[in-house]
């Protein structure tokens, strides 16, 4: 995926043969630091350090990804869908989700705004395409049949995802670090791989 720089509107651009995808970089790792409501009574009974750890790392690039940007008969994009929708909450694990059921065809909570945005899927092919293009292997299973998420809380989509508690918050900050120190070392592998060894030649 060779991507162009469109300055005008702080686009990357690829030229696919179905036509032009505009993308921007989206954050998949959220403290909520600064989300109003419960999660931030729950966020100030925490250490301020391991706030500021989790934020620090969400700043590396391993947090971060690739959707398209640009706005359909203007709703909303994926980016602002996720962050608002309900049962999601800007929670990527929960977006990885809704992603794997659009492959299948099946409904989720975003579905209307990724049927949308289909044709940036397709490049891809299915989800195994999807998740091994964007390095997202820690966050789904061997069979890519199942995604791994953050907590354990059950039911996914029945509620809102937010933090509960200190103790919830605490096993959704060490999921997403955990994933993110990961897909950071997938990346700095797949540049050794392929953009140090390709250098060298």
């Amino acid at each position: 995926m060779h991507l162009t720089d469109n300055d005008s509107k702080r686009y990357l651009v690829f030229n696919g043969a179905d036509g032009d995808h505009y993308l921007s970089s989206d954050s998949i790792a959220n403290t909520f630091r600064h989300r109003r409501g419960k999660i931030s009574s729950v966020i100030s009974q925490i250490d301020p350090t391991l706030v500021d750890t989790f934020y620090a790392l969400n700043y590396t690039m391993g947090a971060y990804i690739l959707f398209p940007g640009n706005r359909i008969d203007s709703q909303a994009t994926i980016n602002a869908q996720r962050g608002f929708n309900y049962y999601i909450s800007d929670r990527f694990d929960l977006t990885l989700e809704c992603i794997r059921r659009h492959y299948l065809h099946l409904e989720s909570p975003l579905s209307a705004v990724l049927k949308r945005y289909d044709s940036f899927f397709q490049l891809f092919g299915n989800f195994r395409g999807y998740v091994d293009f964007f390095l997202l292997n820690d966050l789904v299973n061997a069979e890519y049949s199942e995604v791994l998420f953050f907590t354990n809380d059950e039911p996914i989509f029945g509620t809102s995802p937010l933090p509960k508690d200190v103790s919830s918050y605490l096993a959704y900050r060490e999921g997403s670090m955990s994933f993110v120190r990961l897909r950071n070392q997938r990346i700095s592998d797949w540049v050794s791989k392929n953009v140090t060894s390709a250098a060298e030649k």
